[in-house]
């Protein structure tokens, strides 16, 4: 356990009984942020070369130790790899094909209320740094942002018509969101040679009151509905900051709020489109510098 004037990190790590190899992770927390940020690692102090995977599991209930029908994934990709379904899905692929997301067969399966069956799969192939889990019920959510050139694994399963007795001794409900910044999926193996280390980063945080998100980065989660009259938008930072959320149509800044915007406080604005002003929407957050950290357009 490390601890500095505003930051406390501790460090968990096991040899493995297998191959002798360290596995560990180090967790931090720091004044300033309200994410939580992870560095898994594996040390190969032996000899000899070892093919291995590794993953993070997080067991995710956001509504009162359940997760209901509105709970919804937020995966940026359009299409997901299957690992595991009931027999009885038979509108899925079945392991190890690809189905598209989030709609397949006429079906939305971001949205958990859609799923008759388990199922698990795999996302590999993201188009953003982030992924995440939003309860529409009780408002909460968790986002998980990385570097998605260094995070090839990125896994979800909900146990939907899985009784509840075969893994707790509740009628408690969750789902899953996995991470691995070593293979893409249960089927594939790497090797770290003798005196090798790997490690990766990546940051989880809450969310709350901000309905879902389009686009989240170490620096927040931002929310933007296009609507008749002009658009709504939700931003939810993981700091305290400064600057400005703007507001461009065709390339030019229209409206703008000014910061700072807090961790604690959820922003919800609505903008109405002025008469005459036409064409596509984008939503900034910028930093004082006016250097964008988030930025969405529908």
């Amino acid at each position: 356990t490390e601890v500095l004037s505003d930051t406390v990190s501790i460090t968990v790590s096991e040899v493995e009984a297998q191959t002798g190899k360290t596995v560990g992770a180090t967790i931090t927390l720091d004044g300033d942020h309200n994410y939580m940020t992870l560095e898994p690692f594996v040390v190969n102090d032996t000899a000899v070369s070892h093919s291995y995977q590794y993953w993070l599991n997080a067991m995710i209930a956001l509504g009162d130790n359940t997760t209901n029908d509105q709970t919804e994934f937020i995966i940026p990709a359009t299409q997901v790899l299957v690992h595991s379904r009931d027999a009885a899905a038979t509108y899925l692929p079945t392991a190890g094909n690809w189905m598209n997301w989030p709609e397949h067969n006429g079906r939305f399966f971001n949205i958990y209320g859609t799923w008759d069956y388990y199922l698990g799969f795999f996302a590999p192939n993201l188009n953003a740094g982030f992924t995440g889990v939003y309860d529409h019920t009780a408002q909460q959510g968790i986002v998980r942002v990385f570097d998605v050139a260094q995070m090839p694994g990125n896994k979800f399963f909900g146990p939907a018509n899985l009784e509840p007795n075969l893994y707790t001794i509740d009628d408690s409900v969750y789902v899953e969101m996995w991470s691995s910044g070593v293979t893409p999926d249960f089927w594939t193996y790497v090797s770290l040679d003798a005196g090798q280390t790997k490690s990766w980063t990546e940051r989880w945080y809450p969310v709350n009151q901000l309905g879902t998100f389009d686009i989240a980065s170490e620096f927040g989660a931002l929310r933007v509905d296009e609507t008749s009259i002009g658009a709504e938008i939700g931003l939810q930072v993981t700091a305290v900051t400064t600057g400005t959320l703007a507001l461009l149509v065709d390339g030019t800044q229209v409206a703008s709020w000014p910061g700072p915007f807090a961790p604690e406080q959820t922003v919800d604005l609505v903008w109405e489109r002025p008469l005459g002003v036409e064409g596509p929407i984008t939503v900034q957050l910028l930093d004082e510098q006016d250097q964008a950290l988030l930025e969405f357009a529908p």
